[in-house]
């Protein structure tokens, strides 16, 4: 994992050093950097996943190890304990058995004989020494096992330690750098936003000049405005302050062709319901013919937006979700499809 988010820094190294600036030069680049960029974020939120699930079973089996070690202590002071109540039993039996020559079968159940019945005081006293002799070495070899037990989840309980931080580790280098890889992508991002505003403010601003000083083409005829283009633009200012409501045509709230068509329904043409189909069902105008009336359409075959020319470089429109309807300067950019002129059958 460590590995993988050096590798992760470096590259991101050379993105940024690749994306810097919004010139045109360099907007290829900032494109190429922002798709790296987010390739980079999904690999790798993808290892931290990966990594906080190993950290989580890093923390079960540190638990799982430790609880084992604390089985183990209480399984050893139990033993003990056994072995030191066997010892002294043992030894007061055989002080009993010595002074009252009694049978030690009725107080102590592990002999089953008499020493009276053995014949010989002395071999009786010689198999208990020799069976406390047998309990000290089980309780040595106990212990010994016990304490290797012991030794071996003492090493596992430190792997599992370090298995554990070095997992910990992983996820926060990998959320830190996850942090710094989505700095650098809205930094690319703002470079490019910057870039498309620049040329959309370009073109408008050429556009502009272009409408200020064009003059009808020799032999041309412009189209004239049907009164029905005032009619429509007093309409559509009576609609100022409606919300925004995608597929709306009322007054409880118009998308950008619910406005037009609802302008101009008022004048007496009907338009459909669709930037798209208003702008087949619009005859084209040359920029140089602008007038109050007039759409502006946006996109390919103007099914992305439109607005309503008003005079005095300014269009009003239903713009998107969150907005009203309102009155905003002219524009074109680089999606500028077309005027349009809606004409009465």
């Amino acid at each position: 994992m460590l590995r993988i988010v050096a590798i992760a820094t470096l590259s991101l190294a050379s993105t940024l050093s690749a994306g810097s600036g919004a010139g045109g030069a360099s907007i290829t680049g900032d494109r190429a950097a922002a798709a790296r960029l987010y390739a980079q974020i999904q690999s790798i939120s993808d290892r931290m996943d990966a990594a906080s699930q190993h950290y989580d079973l890093a923390q079960i089996n540190l638990r799982r190890v430790e609880h084992a070690i604390t089985t183990t202590r209480v399984i050893a002071s139990s033993i003990n304990r056994q072995l030191t109540s066997d010892r002294e039993t043992l030894r007061t039996d055989v002080v009993y058995a010595y002074v009252t020559g009694d049978n030690l079968g009725t107080n102590t159940p592990q002999f089953l004989s008499s020493p009276a019945d053995d014949g010989s005081r002395g071999v009786y006293l010689h198999y208990v020494e020799s069976r406390i002799s047998t309990a000290m070495v089980t309780l040595r070899d106990t212990r010994a096992r016990l304490s290797t037990q012991h030794h071996i989840l003492a090493t596992e309980v430190r792997r599992a330690a370090a298995a554990t931080a070095a997992a910990r580790r992983a996820v926060a280098d990998a959320r830190g750098l996850l942090g710094t890889l989505h700095e650098a992508l809205s930094q690319v991002t703002s470079d490019i936003a910057t870039y498309i505003r620049e040329q959309q403010a370009a073109a408008a601003a050429a556009a502009t000049r272009t409408l200020q000083s064009a003059k009808p083409i020799a032999g041309s005829r412009a189209v004239p405005v049907d009164d029905r283009a005032s009619v429509a633009i007093r309409a559509a200012f009576s609609l100022l302050g409606v919300p925004y409501v995608w597929g709306g045509a009322s007054r409880r709230g118009v998308d950008c062709s619910g406005l037009i068509l609802l302008a101009y329904a008022a004048a007496g043409i009907f338009l459909p319901h669709y930037s798209g189909f208003q702008f087949a069902a619009t005859q084209r105008v040359p920029l140089f013919d602008l007038r109050p009336g007039d759409i502006l359409f946006y996109g390919k075959n103007g099914d992305d937006h439109e607005t309503l020319y008003i005079g005095n470089g300014k269009v009003i429109q239903a713009e998107r979700t969150g907005t009203v309807v309102q009155i905003t300067p002219i524009w074109f950019g680089p999606d500028f499809a077309g005027i349009g002129r809606p004409i009465a059958r």
